[in-house]
């Protein structure tokens, strides 16, 4: 009845071993006496106050040898019993000497330790599926990290490129700005040149215009002396 097997049960299986075992302990507490001190013989009422039809039915036929009684088989056997001086054993009180808390506390040990067992391979289940639950839980979050690192990364990289077009057109502008100022350089030394060339060309009309103007004074001043 009692399974010694140290392997892991399913937990219906512990529980309904348990649940068996309890139930078989109060079929068995049900024909074992619980008295500890033992009785002497009973007497002719108390026998014939029994219900042996019931017990010879509930007997093995192997001991009683038929499955009806009377009282004089009955007082047959007492008295056969008192000459031999064997203990008597009658359906619903143990023998003498024969084990009674004993069994009933064997049997007791048993179940506490097959629900301690149910209780252990609940606490296991339990305990499996929490586990279960938290390395689901850390796999999400290691999900939800990669997927937010992928996602910082994507915009720290879109910074980056911003920046970098952002800093390629400044350069393109300051190129564009120094390409005209070295043209708009070119031109004020082109156009200091032409000045010079202005201004010198001023300068020598203004000498030429000077000596052909003495010179049409001094014709002229020759030309009044003459007719005078």
């Amino acid at each position: 009845m009692y399974r010694r097997s140290l392997e892991p049960q399913p937990l219906d299986a512990l529980w309904l071993e348990a649940e068996t075992e309890a139930f078989a302990l109060k079929l068995v507490g049900l024909e074992v006496a619980t008295e500890t001190a033992p009785r002497g013989p009973p007497s002719l009422g108390e026998i014939n106050d029994l219900d042996f039809y019931a017990i010879a039915d509930n007997d093995d036929p192997a001991h009683t040898g038929s499955s009806t009684s009377s009282p004089e088989s009955i007082e047959q056997y007492d008295e056969n019993v008192r000459r031999s001086g064997a203990p008597r054993h009658v359906s619903g009180c143990r023998p003498r000497g024969a084990p009674g808390k004993t069994v009933i506390e064997k049997a007791y040990s048993q179940i506490d330790v097959t629900r301690v067992r149910a209780e252990m391979q609940l606490v296991v289940s339990q305990l499996q599926r929490e586990n279960a639950e938290l390395k689901k839980r850390l796999k999400a979050s290691e999900a939800l990290a990669s997927q937010q690192k992928q996602q910082l990364h994507a915009k720290h990289n879109l910074k980056v490129a911003a920046k970098d077009r952002h800093v390629g057109q400044l350069k393109a502008q300051l190129d564009a700005e120094s390409n005209a100022k070295a043209a708009l350089l070119a031109t004020v030394a082109a156009l200091e040149t032409d000045l010079a060339d202005v201004r010198f060309e001023m300068r020598m009309m203004d000498k030429a215009y000077a000596s052909e103007r003495a010179a049409w004074v001094e014709k002229e001043q020759l030309l009044r002396s003459l007719n005078t």
